[in-house]
């Protein structure tokens, strides 16, 4: 049995990125980040936390679609020891409004891509009573979630309450880069990683914190030993970034340093084009749903519009 050690999350990306920095680390259907440029992105954001004031154990929330962004702020906060809250997509804004007062979120970063009609500034804005009314610098502090100081958008526009990309950012380059290395050397395996909250069918959701051994360990031991994850695999996963679908098929592929195909929005055709183009070596659908609406899809598919390696027939082979 191969020995597997425990890093923390982050380490995961460095290590990678230390081995093999041209290499894709992310793909979605529109972008895509090397694990060298995706270090970089989560340096940048890791700065600009430090300079809103986030320290090690303070809760960053993250609440947006699956993209780019979601990942670099997941890996920035992870860096400097703040512990990610991942908040469902689907959560309204009585979800939210409980989520961010329970886990004592300081700094809630979102962006302007909109999911199944979902636009999560207004979102917020419905979730978090006064945020409209608050100055860029975060004053005053709301007396229904005091621990809430700065709210950030990532997106290309600005909105009330928000800090937006461009100052987000340029708050950053006043952090001395060397600062989140030390905040880096502070981390531990048995720290609270990241925390993700039940889907609060029957009640108000209740928060799991997981550490970063816990977080790893059905990705990295599971991926191992029971998948079989090798060197430079290429795995794809739609399912939600908030969601452990994820994050436990993240860290398996990032510790045998391979490539992970997440989707914005999963559609059957793109999804199979997808997973054809990036040669995927491993498909990690989760769920029923997912894999029975691409079968289908490929039965129904005559003549063949897959780039299939047989000559094309009805029902296809894709």
């Amino acid at each position: 049995m191969r020995e597997i050690e425990t890093y923390p999350l982050a380490e995961l990306l460095l290590r990678g990125a230390a081995r093999h920095s041209h290499r894709d680390c992310i793909a979605l259907e529109t972008e895509r980040a090397t694990y060298g440029e995706l270090e970089a992105r989560s340096r940048r954001a890791a700065r600009s936390l430090i300079s809103l004031g986030v320290e090690p154990g303070d809760r960053v929330g993250i609440l947006m679609a699956n993209c780019l962004d979601f990942v670099e702020v997941l890996f920035g906060a992870s860096m400097i020891g703040a512990v990610a809250v991942l908040y469902n997509a689907r959560f309204k804004a009585r979800e939210i409004a409980h989520v961010t007062a329970d886990s004592g979120v300081k700094v809630i970063v979102t962006n302007d891509i909109v999911e199944q009609h979902t636009n999560y500034v207004e979102l917020l804005q419905r979730a978090v009573p006064g945020l409209t009314e608050r100055d860029e610098h975060a004053e005053p502090r709301l007396a229904s979630m005091p621990q809430l100081q700065t709210a950030v958008t990532l997106g290309s526009s600005s909105a009330a309450g928000f800090i937006n990309r461009e100052t987000f950012y340029q708050l950053g380059e006043a952090c001395p880069p060397e600062a989140v290395d030390e905040h880096r050397a502070r981390i531990a395996v048995d720290d609270v990683a990241v925390m993700i909250y039940t889907s609060g069918t029957t009640a108000m959701p209740k928060g799991c914190p997981l550490t970063h051994v816990v977080l790893q360990h059905a990705g990295v031991v599971g991926g191992i030993e029971r998948i079989g994850l090798q060197e430079g695999d290429v795995m794809w996963a739609p399912l939600p970034m908030f969601h452990t679908a994820f994050t436990q098929p993240l860290t398996g592929i990032l510790y045998v340093g391979g490539t992970f195909l997440s989707m914005t929005h999963f559609e059957p055709d793109t999804a199979l084009e997808m997973i054809l183009k990036e040669g995927a070596s491993i498909m990690f659908p989760a769920f029923p749903t997912i894999t029975i609406s691409m079968w289908a899809r490929l039965k129904s598919c005559a003549p063949c519009r897959h780039a299939c390696h047989t000559p094309p027939r009805s029902p296809c082979s894709a």
